[in-house]
């Protein structure tokens, strides 16, 4: 009965020795006022922010070429407490395959290039790798047209805006 009681306590020792360990190597999540977030540097580009105020809201997908192999997009795009730029991507598609897949991307490095376009890096959830970027123009009704480059190609692209305010935590 003794060796039985002193077996049963080194079991416990030990499986609160390998809890205790789990806990302290355990992934931690860095929490802002903006919501969870991953911890990326600071954007290398910063948006007027007349202009980022414009980007801010919740898009889906209208249209996208077949070859894209993209059913639907949502997008939310907000800025952050250092006024940069940033949101994440929920995309439904299908793999090489043919296989029906969800994958969700990073919105970030937020940056005018010539012509009003705002260049968008899909990054991947922890913020990397570059999946591909997102090129669009901003029409007067808050909508978002031009392409999506992506490894395999570049296709033409449509979001409407359906949402003027969005933040993380409410998805």
């Amino acid at each position: 009965m003794r060796l039985r009681q002193q077996f049963l306590r080194v079991r416990l020792a030990l499986i609160m020795l390998l809890i205790g360990t789990l806990l302290m190597v355990a992934p931690s999540r860095v929490s802002a006022t903006t919501g969870p977030t991953i911890a990326l540097p600071p954007s290398r580009f910063k948006v007027a922010p007349a202009v980022a105020q414009q980007f801010v809201g919740v898009y889906r997908m209208t249209s996208v070429a077949p070859a894209a192999k993209i059913a639907s997009v949502a997008l939310g795009i907000e800025v952050d407490t250092a006024g940069y730029l940033f949101g994440y991507a929920q995309f439904y598609g299908y793999d090489i395959e043919g296989y029906q897949t969800l994958w969700l991307n990073v919105l970030y490095n937020f940056h005018q290039i010539p012509k009003s376009t705002m260049s968008i890096d899909l990054l991947g959830q922890g913020g990397s790798p570059l999946f591909g970027k997102i090129l669009v123009t901003r029409s007067k009704k808050g909508d978002l047209t031009g392409k999506i480059e992506l490894t395999f190609g570049t296709w033409p692209i449509r979001f409407h805006k359906i949402k003027n305010e969005w933040t993380p935590a409410q998805g």
